[in-house]
């Protein structure tokens, strides 16, 4: 998963399975986990930095770490 900003200035990491969507609101940074089969939806603690709020999701179990094409049939995939 990788983050990228959006034109009204939040940010979203897609994976294979959700997304994280992190949002300012006031001074804190505030975040939420929504998987793709609606299953799995939650809100992270609020953060006052934005650094902060990205390490926060990015130790969490749902966050996706992308693998390389490394098998004959050049297909990606995802590993938790």
């Amino acid at each position: 998963m990788k983050w990228a900003k959006k034109a009204n200035g939040d940010f979203e990491a897609l994976g294979f399975r959700g997304d994280f969507l992190l949002w300012k609101d006031g001074r804190k940074w505030r975040g939420r986990y929504r998987s793709k089969d609606k299953r799995r939806h939650f809100f992270m603690a609020p953060q006052g930095k934005l650094a902060d709020m990205k390490r926060l999701c990015e130790s969490n179990h749902y966050w996706e770490q992308s693998k390389e094409c490394v098998s004959e049939s050049g297909r990606c995939g995802y590993v938790d």
